[in-house]
C-alpha cells in the first residue's frame, strides 16, 4: 500500500515551484497526480497535516482522489483545516486523538472599491455553499447547518468529528503528532507575482531549479533578495 503525505500549504501546480525554492512544504495537484498515476490503481493512504491553502487545489485533488480507481484511506495525523478538511472528505478518514479538524467560510485578498466589494461577497457565499456541499455528502448534515458552523469557524476534535460523521473512525494511536502547522500561511502575492515575473524575464525563462549547479553563490543571492524585497 502507497502512501502520500499531505503537509504544509496547499498550492496551485503553476506556484508549487516557488513554494519549493523557498523550501516551503508544499503539496499542489499535480504532485498528487504523479502520485496517483505511479500507485495505478492500488491501495493509498493519504496522510494530511495541513492548514489548508488556495481552495479550487484543493477541491481538485478532493475529487481525483473521489474518481481514483483504487482504494483511498485518509489519515488526519495532526491538522486538517481549510481546504485540507475538504480533501479529508475524499474516502474513508480516520484522525488520531490528539488531531484537529477546522471548517470555516472562504476568503480572499480584494482590493476592489465597493461595487467590486459587495460582488465579492455574493461570490464567496457561492464558494461556501460549494465547500457545504462537500462536507453534507460525507456527513448528512444539512448545508444550512454547516454553514452556521463555518460562519463561526469550527475547530473540531476526533471525538466531535467522529460524532459529525465528518470522519469514520479514530486511529488507535497513543502519542498525538506534533501540532506545527499555521493555518494557511501562503506567500504573499506579491512575492508569488515578482517570482512569476522574474522567471518570464531572466535567463530565458528558466525557473530557478532550472539552473546548473555551477552558478555562482553571488547570482543566486542576488536573485532571492529581488524576490523577498
Amino acid at each position: 500500500m502507497k502512501e502520500f503525505d499531505i503537509n504544509g500549504v496547499i498550492v496551485a501546480t503553476d506556484d508549487a515551484w516557488i513554494y519549493d525554492w523557498y523550501e516551503l512544504e508544499n503539496v499542489s495537484p499535480k504532485k498528487l497526480k504523479d502520485f496517483l498515476d505511479d500507485a495505478a490503481g492500488e491501495d493509498v493512504i493519504i496522510n494530511i497535516n495541513s492548514g489548508g491553502g488556495d481552495l479550487y487545489s484543493g477541491v481538485n485533488m478532493h475529487d481525483m482522489l473521489k474518481s481514483y480507481s483504487g482504494n483511498v484511506e485518509i489519515h488526519i495525523v495532526g491538522l486538517a483545516a481549510s481546504a485540507a478538511s475538504v480533501i479529508a472528505m475524499s474516502g474513508k478518514c480516520l484522525m488520531s486523538p490528539g488531531s484537529q479538524m477546522m471548517i470555516h467560510n472562504v476568503s480572499c485578498c480584494d482590493t476592489s472599491n465597493k461595487n467590486g466589494k459587495a460582488k465579492m461577497a455574493k461570490d464567496l457565499a457561492v464558494c461556501d455553499k460549494g465547500v457545504a456541499a462537500v462536507y453534507e455528502a460525507k456527513s448528512g448534515i444539512s448545508q444550512d447547518e454547516l454553514l452556521k458552523l463555518m460562519d463561526k469557524e469550527t475547530w473540531l476534535d476526533a471525538k466531535t468529528a467522529l460524532e459529525m460523521k465528518l470522519i469514520d473512525g479514530i486511529l488507535g494511536v497513543e502519542t498525538a503528532p506534533a501540532f506545527t502547522n499555521s493555518i494557511t500561511a501562503m506567500l504573499p502575492e506579491t512575492v508569488l507575482a515578482k517570482a512569476r515575473q522574474f522567471a518570464k524575464t531572466s535567463d530565458n525563462g528558466a525557473k530557478p531549479e532550472d539552473h546548473a549547479s555551477g552558478v555562482r553563490i553571488d547570482d543566486l543571492l542576488t536573485k532571492l533578495n529581488y524576490l523577498r524585497r
